[in-house]
């Protein structure tokens, strides 16, 4: 199976150009399997702690390019098992 995403430096990815079935490969990816903490967009002055606990800790958030666009982003932490997504289309 393709891999859904392809790593662009460091802990970015994005989404790979030439993906096929693009919601099934999303549902088999360690991804699906995270806690989802919704929009950070909506979360206004309080930060999950959960997000807290991970910079505390000094875990390496990763971020996933999930739009050819570059605007929407999924960011988490597969060691603290949550997720977010970003939307800065505006």
């Amino acid at each position: 199976m393709k891999k859904l995403f392809e790593n662009v430096g460091g802990n970015q990815f994005k989404l790979r150009e030439d993906t096929e079935d693009l919601n099934r490969l999303y549902k088999s990816s360690p991804l699906d399997k995270l806690k989802n903490l919704g929009y950070a967009n909506s979360w206004i002055s309080k930060t999950p702690a959960e997000v807290e606990k991970c910079k505390s800790l000094g875990h390496q958030e990763e971020r996933f390019w999930v739009s050819p666009d570059g605007n929407k982003s999924i960011h988490g932490c597969t060691k603290c098992g949550y997720k977010f997504t970003i939307d800065s289309s505006g």
